[in-house]
């Protein structure tokens, strides 16, 4: 229980301080509106996602490859 009370603790500190940062820090920034921004700004987010996907999955790949070559080895002696 105290794990999970951590971990919400944890996310609604980040997302506090994300919010402060955005009410607070972002309209000092001087960011000019133009097309170029706002394709990153609104492909950012994905790409992040997908590369953090995409390395978790070929992780998992060549973990299942290792445990696969483990447990045949095994079988073998």
């Amino acid at each position: 229980m105290q794990n999970q009370l951590g971990f919400v603790l944890k996310v609604f500190l980040l997302s506090s301080g994300l919010s402060v940062l955005i009410k607070y820090v972002m309209p000092n920034l001087s960011i000019p509106a133009t097309a170029t921004n706002a394709v990153i700004i609104v492909f950012l987010p994905t790409l992040i996602m997908a590369s953090v996907l995409l390395w978790r999955w070929r992780r998992a790949i060549a973990q299942g490859c290792s445990q696969r070559k483990a447990q045949s080895q095994r079988q073998q002696n």
